[in-house]
């Protein structure tokens, strides 16, 4: 899962943010076994608004994993 997340990140920083590409089936699984722990946090729902908390929650979880 590690690469499919680097490769993904890689794509994203050279500016494919746009681009339209199928789902990755590994970083899908493993978002949908993650979720119900993260909303069992009880996160305020404002903390959606802020992008560099959110891009430092996804480096500290998600590229660790």
């Amino acid at each position: 899962m590690r690469l499919a997340l680097v490769k993904h990140v890689a794509r994203k920083q050279v500016g494919d943010e746009l681009a339209a590409a199928p789902p990755v089936k590994v970083l899908s699984r493993f978002i949908k076994a993650e979720l119900p722990g993260l909303e069992s946090l009880n996160e305020p729902d404002d903390a959606a608004d802020e992008v560099e908390e959110l891009n430092g929650f996804f480096r500290r979880y998600a590229l660790a994993a």
